[in-house]
This record gives C-alpha cells, sequence and structure tokens, in this order.
C-alpha cells in the first residue's frame, strides 16, 4: 500500500486494502473481495497493471493479480486490511468510552451533580508514532511504576 501511496495512488491503495488475501505464491497474488466490496475489486480492475506493477516492486519479482469473489463470512479467507482497521478503531473507541465513563473525575461528578452520562463521542483519531516502539503485550503504556 506504501508502494502505491508513494505513486499518488491514494485510490488504488484504498481498494486493495479491501480485498482478502486469498494466497501469495511466486508470481501470483490472489485478493478476494466480498459482495459489498464490488466497487473497490472494479477500482482494482480498472487499475490493474498499476496493482501488478506495484506488488512485483515489493515482491521483488513479476507478480500478477487474481481477484476473485468471497463471501463476507468466509473464514477461510483472512481479514483484509481494511477490515483490521475497522476492528482496531471499534476496540479503541469502545475502550475510550468504557475509560471515560469509568475514570474517576466523572463518577465524582456524577456524583456531586447527580447526573448520568448520556453519550460518549470519540473525536478523534488515534495519533500513532512511526518511530515509537511497539507496546509489549500486557503494557497499557503509561509511565512505570518502578
Amino acid at each position: 500500500m506504501a508502494e502505491l501511496k508513494g505513486q499518488k495512488k491514494d485510490m488504488l491503495a484504498s481498494a486493495l486494502a479491501h480485498g482478502r488475501v486469498l494466497s501469495l505464491s511466486q508470481g501470483r497474488v490472489r485478493l478476494g473481495f466480498s459482495p459489498q466490496d464490488g466497487m473497490f475489486r472494479r477500482q482494482v480492475e480498472r487499475a490493474q497493471k498499476d496493482a501488478e506493477a506495484a506488488l512485483s516492486k515489493v515482491l521483488g519479482a513479476p507478480a500478477g493479480l487474481v481477484l476473485e469473489a468471497v463471501q463476507a463470512n468466509d473464514v477461510e479467507a483472512a481479514p483484509s486490511l481494511a477490515e483490521e482497521e475497522t476492528e482496531r478503531t471499534r476496540v479503541r473507541e469502545e475502550r475510550a468510552v468504557r475509560d471515560s465513563r469509568e475514570h474517576p473525575n466523572v463518577l465524582a461528578a456524577m456524583r456531586l451533580l447527580g447526573a448520568v452520562v448520556e453519550s460518549i463521542k470519540v473525536l478523534e483519531e488515534e495519533q500513532v508514532d512511526e518511530f515509537a516502539p511497539a507496546p509489549e503485550e500486557g503494557d497499557d503504556g503509561g509511565p512505570d511504576d518502578a
């Protein structure tokens, strides 16, 4: 995807992100698109030569791209990059809402005012530092207590 974005082909990169990798073999990449992602499949079909050129560059060898239909609930097909990103966003927003509702200051204000939190909306995107090390399993990213 980064290869295509570097070439200013963001729409193609986005369309490819909706495809599920079915197989990756020497000289061939099989991507599956669910019926809901038909628009993205058509975008990839229209720019297939560009997609194959980017794949060939990334893989270091000529690569063909085969597009196939899959069902949305197909468990054999790995989730697409877009599906993974949607899931990460959903989990992050659920955590932010839960943490907000359970924050001691919010709970104190609710008790003091006799109020209830009706809704919480996450407004900002998660900020990712490209150069920060990935957090380890169980690490909440907070300062050490040592």
